[in-house]
């Protein structure tokens, strides 16, 4: 009779998920979460295999510069990575670990399936959350910067209004936010992967993790950059599409 071998999941998402169970224990627990120290991001981004990170980098590139053109796709993608975590988490919690994978499957079926009908729920959801880490990362380096770190424990109130602020205007400027998020999910997607295929290299390894740590902000710069050129391009593309569908309109009016 033949054993069943289970199925591992790679280095990465075990570290991933090990790091959202902490955060989710910590928000039961009534805690604010720490926002995580660069360098454990970056041995995140050294223990990824290179083709996840081609892969990061190539899809990094499709919201970069077709988000608007495809945000259906890309939404239902978003809500199937996060059914497929919560998934996997959900099973790894009842003590089924071999068994993550189900979890996944039906997480990621479930999600993906329902954020095509509620498309406009979803976006508000997706942009909440990207409020809401914005906010509270803001208001989190703004206070630690100035060394007040009694504050720390009101950096609630900037992620409540940050997600409350970002939802609403998913509903008030629909295309202008999805063409926002999309390009700022890219470029922290195209950075990630970026990086990762990078760091393959020991020497380029080296270089730029002491540069990064050094100078933090470097980061910022880099992901904000890839940021800009994504709604640059899209912003353009889809101004020259309204521009073409109202030529078109108005010629066969004329007709």
């Amino acid at each position: 009779m033949s054993q069943k071998i289970p199925i591992s999941p790679p280095p990465f998402a075990q570290d991933v998920v090990a790091r959202l169970t902490e955060l989710l224990q910590t928000l039961t627990a009534g805690k604010l979460p720490e926002i995580p120290p660069l360098a454990d991001c970056l041995n995140v981004l050294t223990n990824m295999n290179f083709l996840y990170g081609l892969g990061l980098g190539i899809i990094g590139l499709v919201y970069l510069l077709r988000g608007w053109k495809v945000f259906k796709m890309l939404v239902a993608l978003n809500a199937a990575t996060i059914g497929g975590v919560a998934g996997a988490m959900i099973m790894i919690q009842l003590g089924m670990q071999d068994q993550w994978w189900i979890g996944m499957l039906i997480g990621a079926g479930v999600l993906g399936v329902l954020s095509w009908p509620l498309i406009s729920i979803f976006i508000a959801v997706f942009g909440a959350g990207a409020g809401a880490a914005l906010g509270y990362s803001a208001f989190y380096q703004i206070v630690t910067q100035l060394h007040r770190g009694d504050l720390v424990p009101f950096a609630w109130v900037a992620a409540i209004a940050g997600a409350i602020l970002i939802a609403i205007l998913t509903f008030v400027i629909f295309r202008q936010c999805v063409v926002i998020l999309t390009a700022a999910q890219g470029g922290v997607m195209l950075t990630a992967g970026s990086l990762c295929l990078l760091f393959k290299h020991p020497t380029l390894h080296e270089i730029i993790s002491v540069n990064i740590l050094k100078n933090p902000s470097w980061l910022f710069v880099i992901v904000l950059s890839f940021t800009i050129i994504g709604l640059i391009v899209q912003f353009v593309n889809t101004n020259r599409e309204k521009q073409a569908a109202a030529k078109k309109s108005s010629s066969s009016q004329s007709s």
